[in-house]
């Protein structure tokens, strides 16, 4: 079994886990927060994640202090409820810089050998959130995307 620690929050929603990737300070924790209060997902790992491949498939798991999430300026929110372990299905990652607006073609990351879908977010973006939200939809199959590079 191959392993990796990455700096990346993830949680678990739908079946699978969505890291969420960025600078330190571009809300990774915060957009995990609002995912887990707004949209019923539930915590794998804050901060950093451990990856492994096990049978072929990629999986996100906690390194340390498990059910533990920061919330800046406020503090470490201990005892909440979390996922041990999820397949990896979808990477989030957050930009300070705004990306394409219509993305001509779908991105991918490798990550232990396994191709990841990726969507790059504006770390600033008001509806921040909801674009994530979508995101994992479409990454899970529920949402589909109109091809933009025709």
């Amino acid at each position: 079994m191959s392993e990796q620690v990455i700096q990346a929050t993830s949680v678990f929603h739908g079946g699978s886990a969505v890291l969420i990737t960025g600078d330190p300070g571009t809300g990774k924790s915060f957009l995990a927060l609002r995912l887990i209060l707004d949209r019923n997902a539930v915590l794998i790992s804050d901060d950093m994640t451990i990856l492994s491949v096990e049978k072929g498939k990629l999986f996100a798991s906690s390194v340390t202090m498990e059910g533990s999430i920061e919330v800046q300026t406020i503090g470490i929110l201990k005892n909440q409820p979390f996922v041990q372990r999820a397949p990896v299905s979808l990477v989030l990652q957050l930009s300070k810089d705004r990306p394409a607006r219509l993305p001509l073609k779908q991105k991918f990351v490798t990550l232990l050998g396994k191709n990841v879908p990726l969507f790059e977010l504006h770390a600033k973006e008001p509806g921040l959130d909801i674009q994530a939200y979508i995101a994992i939809k479409v990454a899970q199959k529920q949402m589909t995307l109109l091809d933009c590079s025709k």
